[in-house]
């Protein structure tokens, strides 16, 4: 094995733009990397993301693992037409009012997430759900978190959450927990406008599409890129 490759084995990277360059094409081949992580310069539409998944994969053996950032709120990648998520801190302020509510719609929005994130072959979803919102954390954070206290994360983000890859930037204590949850995921993609016309799938969005519209001129924040 080649020192790249060996390299290789440890590295998550990006890619320019919605298709792959030569450059990068000789890259994947040689440096066989663990994962290619995709931004908003990366996606256009459905088929040209499930397009350029395949072309990843066709030049790294046997597979790597897609990450994507699909968090809600603010930071979501994948767009119309999939479900727009409310970011999780509407979670902690929706809880406040209706704790069983909330705690029953977050799962459900982990779940509707790992669908659409599946369907389009991408395995891991990084996003902070064991981050804590308390005095002096890193203002980045923000609405982005599920909670102000331990216990609060736990009952809105939990393993409904964690089961779908999510990662975040989370204390050294959890780390182990985290490699866990980060082993090889490769879904197959499938067929994304069969899962838009799925009656429970659609029944699921418009329950988490009524949270983002009944905080939207509270939360009027632009995404992030």
């Amino acid at each position: 094995m080649c020192t790249a490759t060996s390299a290789g084995r440890h590295l998550v990277v990006g890619i320019s733009s919605l298709a792959l360059t030569q450059a990068e094409e000789q890259f994947l081949h040689r440096v066989q990397p663990a994962g290619v992580i995709l931004f908003s310069r990366n996606i256009q539409d459905p088929d040209q993301v499930q397009a350029l998944i395949a072309s990843v994969r066709d030049r790294i053996a046997p597979t790597c693992t897609i990450w994507l950032d699909q968090e809600g709120g603010r930071v979501q990648r994948l767009r119309d037409p999939f479900t727009r998520f409310p970011s999780p801190w509407q979670w902690v302020t929706l809880a406040q009012r209706q704790a069983d509510r909330a705690a029953d719609l977050a799962r459900l929005a982990g779940e509707v997430c790992g669908r659409e994130l599946a369907v389009m072959g991408i395995g891991v979803n990084c996003a902070p759900v064991l981050d804590i919102r308390e005095p002096g954390a890193d203002p980045v954070i923000g609405e982005r978190a599920f909670g102000e206290t331990p216990q609060g994360v736990i009952a809105l983000a939990g393993v409904s959450r964690a089961r779908e890859g999510m990662t975040g930037r989370a204390r050294a204590v959890v780390e182990a927990r985290i490699r866990r949850i980060l082993a090889p995921c490769c879904p197959v993609p499938g067929d994304w406008r069969a899962l838009l016309r799925q009656p429970d799938y659609r029944q699921a969005r418009h329950q988490l599409e009524a949270v983002v519209e009944e905080n939207r001129q509270a939360d009027p924040t632009e995404p992030i890129q």
